[in-house]
């Protein structure tokens, strides 16, 4: 059975965004997915770094970008 996206995310207690950004960033770890404590690094590095800040927005986007990703970790990643 396939479950959509939002199913999944609802499920999980988290945004289907932030479900589909883990699984984008996935994609660029081959053969594995980030823990979470990669995923919620990778979350910092949005916000310390400007030039990743900037595709969020700035730094107002990537904290909204990187909260998002720590809960996503804190509930479904270990």
């Amino acid at each position: 059975m396939d479950w959509p996206i939002q199913e999944i995310a609802r499920l999980s207690g988290t945004t289907s965004r932030t479900r589909r950004h883990y699984d984008w960033i996935s994609t660029s770890w081959p053969g594995k997915h980030p823990n979470a404590q990669q995923f919620v690094g990778l979350g910092e590095m949005y916000v310390a770094d400007d030039r990743f800040g900037a595709n969020y927005g700035g730094v107002e986007g990537a904290s909204f970008v990187r909260d998002a990703m720590k809960a996503y970790a804190e509930r479904n990643l270990r």
